[in-house]
């Protein structure tokens, strides 16, 4: 089964940054395969890791909204070719002072990543531009939490 993991981090930097852009500690969000133990995430590439991964944050998992596959998790880990969008994050700051204004820039984020992989499964996305983990918590579906 893959299900989505949306990290937080209370306290640390990236958290406290991610809450003033959104409203939310929730800094970042990926795929969990949980029957491989695997973990599918954007960083400063699409990658994979083992699964547990963040062991010191809070971890709540949600249904995804559509069917996700491995196969398409292991395809775009073979195709894509995509950068960490860091002036992508920071442009939740401008969206923070201009509502309705949705910037993109060449990058992408860990939450525009799993938009965009959702879509390719089949995902009517509900989102104005580009969505934030905290964005993505208020319509999933939460299946569990993990304190790891």
């Amino acid at each position: 089964m893959i299900a989505l993991a949306i990290i937080h981090k209370p306290g640390s930097w990236s958290s406290r940054l991610t809450r003033w852009f959104t409203g939310s500690t929730a800094m970042h969000i990926g795929f969990v395969d949980l029957e491989h133990s695997k973990f599918y995430d954007m960083n400063l590439l699409f990658r994979r890791r083992g699964w547990p991964h963040y062991t010191s944050c809070r971890v709540v998992l949600y249904a995804c909204p559509v069917p996700v596959t491995r196969e398409t998790l292991e395809f775009y880990l073979d195709t894509d070719e995509d950068w960490y969008g860091v002036f992508d994050y920071l442009a939740f700051g401008i969206r923070k002072l201009w509502p309705g204004y949705h910037p993109s820039f060449k990058g992408a984020i860990c939450s525009e990543k799993v938009n965009e992989i959702l879509a390719f499964s089949g995902w009517l996305s509900p989102f104005a531009g580009t969505p934030s983990p905290a964005d993505f918590e208020n319509v999933l579906v939460r299946i569990g939490e993990q304190d790891q």
